[in-house]
């Protein structure tokens, strides 16, 4: 998730030093507030880089260039996002960032007279992605790619055929357009569709050990999570995230001891039946 300065001083630093604390593995966005580079640094555990397309294919090219350098270990091409969503609540509320609080990776489409977050969210996420531009990132660098933003069966197998490594069901929290099917609705049928052996993760309200069962269940590889651990940032730095990803642990250890599931290894479909 972006903008994460705005919850904590030290903002994607601390996420990065919570999920290692947790064992966790964090994604770090395009949109934000610390660069790339800098996230990276923390320490040697695993990332991922986050891709919008910044207007412009030359900026779009070198933040993934960028991220590879840095050591990030994997590129998340995100297509869900192809103009910002209009949030109303955010409109009413005129949301911005604070003072010095910038989009840390790529200052230049802030021009030095100042614009407003949402003039500058709409330079940096444009609607030109498609299967071609896929095939291009899975060339231009050693990084896997992974798609993320699929609901639709043919369209994360089209994702594969045109040369990502997996993809990443989402529904990009509802803030998109929230008449979306739910990411736990359209799971099965993209995991269905790209067979045994592409990993498929999801996001999308996960709250508790249970939902990361569930996601498991109908064959996510991994689960991820965004609101909780900005709750966590918010409240407690590093430490905050940490707790937040160790009770969603413990909690599904907790769960899974009910279900009679000893380790993830020994999750199964027949767990989730039909609503």
């Amino acid at each position: 998730w972006a903008l994460q300065r705005m919850a904590h001083p030290d903002g994607e630093r601390a996420t990065a030093r919570g999920a290692t604390a947790a064992g966790a593995l964090m994604t770090v966005s395009t949109t934000s507030t610390v660069r790339l580079e800098d996230v990276a640094a923390v320490d040697d555990s695993p990332r991922w880089f986050q891709l919008y397309r910044v207007h412009g294919s030359h900026y779009t090219d070198d933040l993934v260039h960028r991220a590879a350098a840095a050591g990030y270990r994997a590129l998340v091409v995100t297509v869900d996002l192809p103009v910002l969503g209009r949030r109303l609540r955010d409109v009413r509320n005129d949301f911005d960032l604070p003072e010095g609080i910038t989009l840390a990776n790529h200052p230049q489409v802030l021009q030095a007279d100042g614009v407003d977050l949402q003039t500058a969210l709409g330079r940096v996420e444009t609607a030109s992605w498609t299967f071609t531009d896929i095939a291009h990132f899975a060339a231009l660098t050693p990084m896997p790619v992974v798609v993320k933003g699929v609901l639709r069966g043919d369209d994360a197998r089209r994702c594969i055929d045109a040369g990502a490594r997996a993809v990443w069901v989402s529904t990009h929290g509802g803030r998109q357009a929230d008449p979306a099917v739910a990411s736990a609705v359209a799971l099965a049928e993209v995991v269905a569709a790209v067979g045994p052996d592409t990993e498929v993760y999801v996001d999308g309200g996960v709250r508790r050990g249970s939902d990361v069962l569930t996601a498991l269940a109908l064959g996510a590889r991994a689960v991820f999570l965004g609101r909780p651990t900005a709750w966590g940032l918010a409240t407690g730095g590093a430490d905050g995230v940490r707790d937040v990803l160790d009770g969603l642990s413990a909690d599904l250890a907790h769960t899974m001891a009910l279900c009679g599931v000893p380790s993830v290894d020994d999750v199964t479909r027949d767990l989730v039946t039909p609503a």
